[in-house]
């Protein structure tokens, strides 16, 4: 998930970049030093030196996100002079839709892991309850 909020902030800043008329390539330099420390943040800071000093010969680099790959080819594009700022907000789109699917996702399993404390401190108490007294009868009959 975390590579969906770097990409969904990084995209939102090159939409404004573009929309301002400033160029996509200083939108990605001023970005590049507001990065967090995260996997996808680190790739985008090696993709971006690939582009800078190879031109576009050598290998690219890979991401481990199909969607960061195809945001990258866009980026690319927009780079070599295509108009990409209708494909960007089509791409922020998708990209809430899939942000939208991980939280789900993650809202779902929110029962199963809350059923562990659950299980370990609020039973016991009620088993205390509910037995406590019947031992204490038990006990005192003896």
């Amino acid at each position: 998930m975390e590579d969906l909020v770097f990409l969904m902030k990084l995209n939102r800043h090159v939409i404004i970049e573009i929309s301002s008329g400033r160029s996509i390539y200083g939108g990605l330099s001023i970005f590049k030093y507001k990065t967090l420390s995260t996997h996808t943040s680190q790739q985008f800071q090696l993709w971006l030196r690939w582009f800078e000093h190879s031109q576009n010969r050598g290998i690219e680099p890979n991401f481990r996100c199909t969607l960061v790959q195809n945001y990258f080819e866009i980026i690319k594009e927009g780079l070599q002079g295509v108009p990409i700022l209708d494909k960007l907000k089509d791409f922020e789109i998708e990209i809430s839709e899939h942000l939208e699917l991980e939280l789900q996702k993650e809202h779902n399993k929110l029962p199963y892991i809350l059923m562990i404390p659950l299980m370990l401190f609020i039973f016991p108490a009620f088993l205390v309850l509910i037995l406590g007294p019947i031992l204490k009868t038990v006990a005192g009959s003896l």
